[in-house]
């Protein structure tokens, strides 16, 4: 009944209906925001699957979520209440996280740091389980046991060998990949890791290159060095792709589509980024991950037409130019025809860090590229 209910208002924090359905029920009353540590037994079983797992009461598997325009509409349903959210067991978080309909944000920066971080201030299942004791050993040992199911890129060599195994799918790749990530990437965790663990997580996962800044090339002479138009050097990485099976990249950009609701232009590489597709070239054939584009913002190459936020009036905005979010943490090239409507109504086109490049608007992704400060820049 409770979730019936909840469905309803898809678009409402599930906070505050919880709280008056606890209240009905005679449980303890708390208010989301006055919540303290203490210990309060509240029955969550109408959230739980019927394995005794937290369900989410809007997915992408839903309708409703289709009608959720912006992200910060999608991470607002999904959002646990803190009275359900403390008196989650450790084993239900962590399949919170694995659940958790967002979880495709952590690869959406330039490097993989940023996307755990995020998901540190997003995800609540996530944000819970650092805040306990055994978070490290709830992670690694997740990924441990799932590291003994053969990747979706180890297929075609088994098989030439003639060796049995059981193989995961692209979409339990990924998840695995998400699980490294938050776990040897998260600071509050690697300090507990052993050198042992630690490599173990890495050889875990499919981004091993970038986890191991011995793979990552920052020169290599035979390829030239990114230059901004008047000719000013870029600094750039480049990332080994070639342990990716084409799978992967199918089934995270089909789960992005559907769970953003943007359009893909063309499939997810690593081996360029949101950056360097923006400012450098819109190649598939590009090389060059780009961590920051300031050199083409100042040394002349291009000029700022804009400085606002979404809602700012782009009269001098034109098809072809390059929106530029706070901080430098997403660029993203003006589709579309002219206008002087909103940035917020633009169509935009980028590239998602590993994953595809997409047609959206300003507000489809991540809120850690915030819109209160973004710039537009004209070659």
């Amino acid at each position: 009944m409770v979730r019936k209910l909840f469905l309803k208002g898809a678009k409402k924090i599930v906070a505050f209906a919880l709280t008056a359905t606890i209240a009905a029920q005679g449980s303890v009353l708390v208010k989301a925001g006055d919540y303290t540590k203490e210990e309060i037994k509240v029955d969550i079983s109408e959230w739980l699957s019927k394995d005794g797992y937290y369900v989410y009461p809007l997915t992408p598997k839903n309708p409703e979520w289709q009608e959720l325009e912006d992200y910060l509409d999608k991470l607002e349903v999904c959002k646990i209440p803190p009275e359900i959210l403390k008196n989650l067991s450790d084993e239900q978080l962590l399949q919170a996280i694995i659940d958790y309909p967002l979880i495709y944000d952590v690869f959406f920066f330039s490097t993989l740091k940023e996307g755990t971080d995020h998901l540190a201030k997003t995800c609540d299942a996530y944000s819970e389980l650092l805040q306990r004791d055994g978070a490290k050993e709830v992670l690694f040992n997740e990924v441990i046991r799932r590291k003994t199911v053969e990747p979706v890129s180890m297929m075609t060599q088994n098989k030439e060998n003639n060796l049995e195994t059981v193989s995961m799918t692209a979409e339990d790749e990924i998840i695995l990949d998400a699980l490294v990530a938050l776990t040897v990437l998260q600071e509050k965790i690697d300090i507990e890791l052993s050198d042992e663990e630690a490599i173990a997580l890495a050889d875990a996962s499919t981004l091993v290159d970038i986890y191991d800044p011995a793979i990552t090339i920052s020169e290599r002479a035979d390829v030239a060095v990114p230059m901004t138009p008047n000719g000013t050097r870029v600094y750039y990485v480049m990332y080994n792709c070639e342990h990716f099976a084409p799978a992967y990249h199918v089934t995270a950009d089909s789960a992005i589509m559907n769970t953003y609701g943007v359009t893909l232009v063309s499939t997810g590489t690593c081996r360029y980024n949101c950056h360097s597709y923006a400012w450098h070239s819109q190649s598939t054939d590009n090389p060059y991950w780009i961590p920051d584009p300031n050199p083409y913002m100042t040394d002349g190459s291009y000029t700022r037409v804009m400085n606002g936020n979404v809602n700012t009036n782009a009269t001098s905005v034109v098809p072809g130019d390059i929106v530029v979010y706070t901080g430098r943490s997403h660029s993203a090239i003006l589709t579309g025809s002219v206008s002087g409507e909103p940035i917020a109504t633009r169509t935009l086109i980028s590239k998602w860090g590993i994953s595809g490049v997409f047609i959206h608007r300003t507000t489809q992704v991540p809120s850690d590229y915030p819109t209160d400060s973004l710039s537009v820049w004209h070659r």
